[in-house]
């Protein structure tokens, strides 16, 4: 399978072909605001939420936790503003996991190469490139690890302020941040989008698998195909352009 990364050709998309590094962007700049962005209710961080916690944390056995509960309860009033310091404590947790959540890194592709809209959003009103990556075995595209597909629909995932507490570790955690990283409004599902995620974002990354290909836009000019043939000259890769349909919105993709 091979992903493709739509790029306006400049300064920056040149180095990206001589180096093999890609942009890894934190989700705090992605132009949807609804993408990878948690919401979490810290009105649900309670009393009980606190009792449900230090339970998981220090009651060991099921006849502990039914003798920890027991004081809790029987004795709730007298607790009270001890709860309220473990409530503290918690908020702290959620604001531990918002800043781990924000510390990722993400590069988008897409499945489609020939996604007008995406042409003419990310590939400079097709006068610009798209680069292709393929998911060979060993690579992290092909690693379920660091990348996976989005999921599109008109409901957000939820994840609560419960789900975030009482999670016992960081890969525990993971769990929900790859359920938000990969969770798109179906609005977005002409994308076909694969995101490969790291641990830090807002930095470059040496390409997550082998360039295989390059797609000349529909519009682009050929001095600038030339150069960038000039800069891959020697290398494996397959040149191909995109061509516009006489008799219907649409391009077909050929080598050249």
């Amino acid at each position: 399978m091979v992903y493709y990364k739509y790029r306006e050709w400049n300064d920056y998309t040149k180095k990206l072909l001589e180096t093999n590094e890609f942009w890894f962007s934190s989700p705090k700049h992605f132009n949807d605001p609804f993408d990878c962005q948690i919401r979490i209710n810290r009105d649900d961080i309670n009393e009980t939420l606190a009792i449900d916690f230090l339970s998981q944390s220090y009651a060991k056995s099921k006849d502990e936790k039914s003798h920890f509960y027991n004081r809790a309860y029987s004795n709730f009033d007298e607790c009270k503003g001890d709860l309220e310091e473990v409530c503290d404590f918690l908020r702290e947790r959620i604001r531990d996991f918002e800043e781990y959540f924000d510390d990722k890194g993400i590069l988008s592709l897409s499945a489609n190469p020939k996604s007008l809209l995406m042409w003419g959003h990310y590939g400079q009103n097709h006068k610009g490139i798209s680069i292709g990556l393929a998911d060979t075995s060993g690579a992290f595209l092909a690693d379920s690890r660091f990348s996976n597909d989005v999921n599109y629909q008109s409901e957000y995932p939820k994840i609560t302020a419960r789900d975030i507490v009482m999670a016992k570790s960081s890969e525990d955690w993971d769990v929900f941040v790859d359920l938000i990283f990969h969770t798109k409004s179906s609005e977005w599902s002409y994308e076909k989008e694969r995101r490969v995620v790291m641990s830090k974002g807002d930095k470059l990354y040496k390409t997550p698998c082998v360039i295989t290909e390059v797609i000349f836009g529909a519009r682009c000019d050929k001095s600038t195909e030339q150069e960038i043939r000039d800069l891959l000259h020697g290398s494996d890769v397959r040149f191909r352009k995109a061509l516009l349909k006489t008799q219907s919105f649409d391009m077909v993709i050929v080598d050249v």
